[in-house]
């Protein structure tokens, strides 16, 4: 019997020294990212064709300096919120749709302050979400649709992600954490805490997901974390896939931890964000602004020694591609990535800066010199090969 305990003993002891902690990590998808050897300095490396969206200019459809903006599928219309809690709908012409704009205030059917826009193909509804958990919906001209509240009163949101017509995902605007939500019953079901792979907080806001089928999104969190995932919503679980590796340039929390601690209350905590923030953007340190990324594709914004560079990786060629500093050609940071396309929203004063003309057909062309500076921004979509 003893013996047969013995066994049993060592056989536990395998397969828990097996599944370790760190085994999770052994079979992502590494990308190394070099940032010392020079890449590229021709956009026709790895830009197929540039296409100009110019945005209807009317009284009605003016953005002021805009927070967010994507590409929506479903509605085929860019989804826009500027820095007045404004959102616009432009359609894939750049014709303006609508805005929320005579929604905006204290009256029934009305809002005061947003954190993020969707659209929900299950509701069929322009979604708004509060920093609170409430959920304003509309149709796609702004008239009121319905309001989903959730009972609790210490979180903070940033981000909602539309699982079907009561159930969301949202994302702590505070800390690592990712709340499954249920307006059913206004309960939060499950949340996850990706802490252990986030180490600071400083980035540029973006998407921070997409869908790739019914059940599966991918999951590119704010803030540095070298880690891209897929969230089950079946399963309400969080899965990394692909590891960013920049060598020796790597930022870790040791590293952090050395040099300015570890925050003991709420108060320390704020402080603590705020010089770990300054120190990195004052450093030489790659910092992953934006991250953006699908099946084929992923695009990185960095930051290095006050200088911008914008990465693409092929995930099925394992090339990279990014400006050099000398290069004629700059990629402006880009807000979406759709499928083979990267989209960017420039001011007519910019474009110039950012675009190559030889990539530029005919049509798109008379586009670009039939822009005026008081002209509304500008939809590029950079094709990618």
């Amino acid at each position: 019997m003893n013996k047969m305990k013995a066994i049993f003993l060592i056989i536990i002891i395998f397969f828990t020294a097996c599944n370790k902690p760190g085994d999770k990590f052994s079979n992502l998808e590494t990308v190394f990212i070099d940032l010392e050897t020079e890449s590229i300095t021709d956009a026709a490396d790895f830009i197929e064709k540039i296409e100009i969206v110019p945005l209807e200019t009317i009284p009605a459809s003016l953005i002021s300096q805009f927070n967010k903006a994507y590409y929506c599928k479903d509605l085929e219309s860019y989804i826009i919120l500027d820095n007045h809690q404004i959102v616009y709908l432009f359609n894939k012409d750049g014709k303006f749709m609508s805005s929320s704009e005579r929604v905006r205030g204290q009256g029934p059917g009305e809002y005061q302050l947003i954190v993020d826009v969707a659209y929900n193909p299950f509701s069929q509804a322009i979604e708004l979400l509060d920093p609170y958990g409430s959920v304003y919906r509309y149709d796609s001209f702004f008239n009121f649709m319905d309001k989903l509240t959730l009972k609790q009163k210490n979180i903070v949101f940033s981000e909602l992600i539309p699982l079907n017509e009561y159930k969301y995902i949202f994302t702590d605007a505070i800390v690592p954490l990712l709340h499954f939500c249920d307006f059913s019953n206004q309960t939060i079901e499950k949340t996850i805490n990706f802490e252990t792979e986030y180490i600071a907080s400083v980035s540029q806001d973006t998407k921070s997901y997409s869908m790739i089928d019914n059940n599966v999104y991918y999951f590119s969190p704010h803030g540095i974390n070298y880690l891209l995932y897929k969230i089950d919503i079946y399963k309400k679980s969080l899965r990394p896939v692909i590891h960013l590796d920049f060598g020796d340039r790597n930022i870790d929390k040791k590293m952090i931890k050395s040099k300015f601690g570890e925050p003991r209350n709420t108060e320390e905590n704020i402080k603590f964000k705020k010089e770990v923030n300054e120190y990195l953007l004052n450093s030489n340190y790659p910092l992953t602004m934006i991250k953006l990324f699908n099946d084929d594709y992923i695009y990185l914004r960095i930051l290095q020694d006050k200088n911008w560079t914008n990465l693409i990786y092929n995930r099925k060629t394992k090339e990279s591609f990014y400006m050099v500093k000398k290069s004629p050609f700059r990629l402006c940071y880009c807000i979406d990535l759709v499928d083979n396309i990267l989209l960017t929203l420039l001011y007519p004063y910019e474009i110039d800066n950012y675009i190559d003309k030889k990539l530029i057909n005919k049509e798109n062309m008379e586009k670009l010199e039939s822009i005026v500076t008081e002209d509304n921004p500008i939809i590029i979509k950079y094709y990618l090969k």
